[in-house]
């Protein structure tokens, strides 16, 4: 109803958060969120803008209005548990799946950490038809930054891309500075880009054919064992 459209409208995404969220973080997490998405914070953004365009997803063409699918960054200090699983993403601009941590703090400690599941998605070929396409892009992307920690345990997925190597990839995984970036079941060298490269083809099982991955180490990845990564507490 015109009426209902309305309230929406002067309601911000900051003030539904505020009356609905049970915890601090989430509210972190939609923020980053809509910033990496839209470039704007909860509070400039109206529950109706918000929701038109995160409908709009789901139709031909639309994309996410040149954005991600389902995207989330962890900034400076944060805490976070977050869990992408069961989803079927398509008609995005950018990467299907992006998550990050990052600390642009000048403090050494404490580390902000992201502990990340990605399981049994269907990332499907991004559109990449906004006014400046990107002509490579991954299907589903992590990556941790600065000094913080990231515990990633993937699999099962089935993803797509645009262009080719080393952006244009399936699953892309990158760990940058002083980084932690702990891999769930990682056997092998740890140091050894290719076999990152061939762990997450192995975990997303079974390959679909012509699946490709790409890894970047500053260090090195960190090899923990099933289970060590957390999963939100359901309330």
């Amino acid at each position: 109803a015109p009426w209902h459209a309305a309230k929406l409208d002067r309601q911000t995404m900051a003030q539904l958060v505020q009356a609905s969220a049970k915890s601090p973080i989430t509210a972190g997490i939609l923020n980053a969120a809509n910033q990496a998405l839209y470039g704007k914070d909860n509070g400039q953004l109206s529950v109706l803008w918000n929701a038109f365009y995160t409908a709009a997803a789901g139709d031909a063409n639309s994309g996410t209005v040149n954005n991600f699918g389902i995207a989330a960054e962890v900034d400076d200090d944060s805490h976070a548990k977050i869990n992408v699983s069961n989803n079927t993403i398509s008609h995005t601009d950018q990467d299907g799946i992006f998550l990050q941590a990052v600390d642009f703090s000048a403090t050494a400690t404490p580390h902000g950490t992201m502990d990340a599941t990605i399981r049994n998605n269907t990332v499907n070929t991004p559109d990449d038809n906004s006014a400046f396409p990107f002509g490579t892009i991954p299907g589903i992307h992590v990556e941790s930054r600065k000094d913080d920690i990231v515990c990633l345990d993937i699999h099962a997925n089935d993803s797509a891309h645009v262009g080719s190597a080393p952006v244009g990839v399936d699953f892309r995984t990158r760990q940058r500075d002083t980084s932690t970036f702990n891999l769930e079941r990682l056997t092998g060298d740890a140091a050894d880009d290719t076999n990152i490269e061939n762990f997450l083809s192995s975990e997303n099982n079974p390959p679909v054919a012509g699946q490709t991955a790409n890894s970047t180490h500053a260090t090195s990845y960190t090899a923990v064992a099933d289970g060590t990564c957390q999963n939100p507490t359901l309330p």
